[in-house]
């Protein structure tokens, strides 16, 4: 009772103490939450033209881009694809952020009519023109008729009762990413055009590109490689490095990149599972033999169901043909490793003797409404229009929710029998020549399906296949990983990594010049992880085991650039010793080659070869290749002549002119300023692109977050 006065004299302090603690702990969430929201909301992924690129924009950038590869390729996304989508988000974004900005300060623009001609026009987009939504499955062409079908029915609201509100979003985001897309390419094809029209070739500059081109020269050559001079007897020191450094620094700028090396361990079956798999499949095959339930038996130890229809020759894998239209009914084959896949499988032959078509062609009308009833009546009712002499075609475009086979007719094309599931399949092959039936799917919806030809009668059998294909067990992964930890655990810098590796067997690979935003190392699945790691350490560090794809990856950072700037004298001095090397060893050679004939130059053994028909704008100069100042040089001499000794790409080169013809094409003005303007015109688009990312110092910081 003392403790309960106790408590009624300080309820007040209590009740207050309560209130306050839950005060700080309401507001204390709420702090919490706001701040995150605000990180959330603040966090930027780059910078263009100063200005920040939001996460939750390039987010939904990537995200829509996603949705569209899905859309256009099906559910599966490629291994590997996810990180190129992210770039190719980056890199759209880029282009149309510079793009919009640039074309605001001109004036330029797509208005909403020019748009719409582009989409639905006489001759649109090929953006649009290109998309597999849009083709005519009996044509396969692009079908314009296909592109307003598809914008009516995502304006349809109601079409969210068929296929789900999800559904009908993801495919409206699909169209404007799209029609995003065509108002971008016009605005770019708009501004190179203004960019391209403003160049201007005058008659001097035509004239020069003819005569660029109107003398044809044979050469014989003799050339002296700069291999032929040892470089230990050349001597350059640290201050022709250093000016020769300071020169081309411009030309050393980098992003933030590393090196590393790294040692793989491919996760991979063993021979224990090998055998495993075969001992399995062995176990089973006496009851695989007799079983009267074959299909439980299949499903549950086969990878692949059974698929309870009839296989012509054609539909068997080749393995398997001679058994299976060879062997008498319950006969066994195998177990057997098929090498191609990996996979042991076994087969019994389940039924022999039948005969039907190889194919057949179809037409169907997919209906579906609001209940079942609704869906079944409306079928019932195309049905008997059929019967009565009804227009297949006309009923399938006014009525079926598959658009792409309506268009065409409802038809199908030819299909094997091993296409299609039981239920069809057992309809499909019984069923009378242009006699409609009905087929329900578990979604609710209802085919009306024609036979419209049959194929050629062949014979088929019902065959058992018990599949399994042989991976890497649970022990294997674990024995392969303790192998790369035991490694990983071996090493804490490149000194111990470099020992371990050898002491172990192991090839190192390497890996140079990683961007900091990098998806992929070499030809390292799901990578990406491995060069975030790199970034987050320094120099010398060795990772724990990383699983990338079917490969575990120790890595070992060899070199990290941390931010942008120049490569140092250090990271280039090979280039440069090469360089100041090849001029010193250039002008011993030139001495050496001077005043001698080529003759004379041949038999001291030099590499020699004739080259017919350059010019002053050929590009490469025969088995010399790229050799600029022999194209310049050569037309402009004289037949006999021989040249000074020239420093080449790979040596000292002297040739000789032993033929020389003029083009007979006269000089036609306004064709050498088309020609010359044309080839002008051609490197626009992407210089001006690049020109504007340099403008709007673009800032990539993906890494931060990807």
């Amino acid at each position: 009772m003392a403790v309960l006065g106790k408590l009624r004299d300080k309820g007040m302090l209590l009740l207050i103490i309560v209130g306050l603690a839950l005060l700080v702990f309401v507001v204390g969430d709420f702090v919490s939450n706001s701040s995150n929201l605000f990180a959330q909301r603040s966090a930027y992924v780059g910078k263009i033209y100063g200005e920040k690129v939001q996460l939750e924009e390039f987010g939904n950038r990537y995200n829509q881009m996603l949705e569209v590869q899905k859309l256009e390729y099906g559910n599966q996304i490629p291994e590997g694809a996810v990180e190129q989508l992210q770039q190719y988000a980056w890199d759209e974004l880029v282009t149309e952020r510079i793009l919009i900005e640039a074309c605001n300060n001109m004036g330029i623009a797509v208005t909403h009519s020019e748009l719409e001609q582009l989409i639905l026009g006489n001759n649109p987009s090929r953006l649009i023109s290109g998309r597999r939504a849009f083709v005519n499955q009996e044509t396969g062409m692009f079908d314009p008729n296909q592109v307003a079908n598809f914008l009516n029915s995502i304006d349809n609201d109601d079409l969210a009762q068929q296929i789900g509100y999800d559904q009908l979003e993801s495919w409206r985001s699909y169209w404007r990413y799209w029609e995003n897309a065509v108002k971008v390419s016009r605005l770019q094809e708009k501004y190179t055009t203004l960019l391209q029209k403003a160049i201007v070739v005058n008659n001097i500059e035509a004239q020069d590109t003819y005569n660029r081109n109107k003398d044809n020269v044979t050469i014989v050559y003799a050339v002296k490689p700069y291999l032929s001079i040892s470089d230990e007897n050349i001597n350059i020191d640290e201050s022709q490095i250093t000016s020769l450094y300071n020169k081309r620094k411009e030309q050393y700028k980098q992003e933030p990149n590393c090196d590393l090396q790294y040692v793989t361990f491919t996760i991979e079956p063993s021979q224990e599972d090998f055998d495993n798999v075969l001992a399995n499949l062995a176990d089973i095959r006496d009851e695989f033999s007799t079983t009267n339930d074959i299909e439980s038996l299949v499903n549950y130890h086969s990878e692949y169901p059974y698929n309870n229809v009839n296989f012509a020759k054609d539909d068997v894998e080749e393995d398997l043909q001679d058994f299976a239209f060879g062997a008498a009914v319950d006969s066994v084959f195998g177990p057997y490793l098929d090498e191609t896949n990996g996979a042991y499988k076994m087969a019994r032959v389940i039924e022999t003797g039948i005969s039907l078509p190889d194919s057949v062609k179809l037409r169907h009308i997919v209906v579906v409404r609001e209940t079942l009833e609704k869906t079944e009546a409306l079928a019932d009712s195309i049905i008997n229009v059929l019967k009565n002499g009804g227009d297949f075609a006309a009923l399938a475009q006014e009525h079926s929710l598959i658009t792409q086979t309506a268009n065409n007719g409802g038809e199908i094309g030819w299909v094997r029998e091993v296409m299609l599931d039981q239920q069809m399949a057992e309809k499909v092959f019984a069923a009378n020549l242009n006699e409609p039936f009905k087929l329900n799917d578990a979604q609710g919806a209802i085919q009306i399906m024609e036979v419209v030809e049959f194929g050629q009668i062949v014979p088929k059998v019902k065959l058992a296949v018990i599949e399994q294909t042989v991976v890497a067990s649970t022990k294997t992964q674990k024995d392969l990983f303790q192998q790369a930890t035991e490694f990983a655990s071996a090493c804490s810098n490149t000194e111990q990594f470099n020992a371990t590796a050898a002491e172990k067997g192991l090839t190192a690979a390497s890996a140079t010049n990683i961007d900091i935003n990098g998806n992929k190392i070499n030809d390292l699945n799901d990578s990406r992880k491995v060069v975030k790691w790199a970034f987050s350490n320094k120099e010398g560090d060795v990772s724990a085991v990383f699983e990338c794809g079917n490969r575990l990856v120790v890595a070992n950072v060899t070199k990290i650039v941390a931010k942008k700037g120049y490569k140092t004298i250090d990271d280039v001095r090979s280039e440069l010793l090469t360089t100041l090397r090849q001029e010193q060893k250039a002008e011993q050679l030139k001495k050496d080659m001077t005043g001698k004939t080529i003759e004379t130059l041949i038999a001291e053994q030099c590499h020699t070869d004739t080259i017919t028909g350059l010019t002053f704008s050929t590009p490469y100069a025969g088995s010399l290749g790229s050799e600029g100042t022999v194209c310049a040089l050569a037309p402009m001499m004289d037949v006999n002549t021989v040249s000074q000794p020239i420093a080449g790409n790979m040596g000292v080169i002297v040739f000789k002119i032993i033929n020389k013809e003029q083009n007979e094409r006269e000089f036609n003005l306004q064709e050498e300023r088309s020609m010359a303007l044309m080839r002008m015109q051609y490197v626009i688009p992407s210089l001006a692109l690049e020109e504007l990312k340099e403008i709007a110092n673009v800032e990539d910081l993906r890494y931060r977050f990807y």
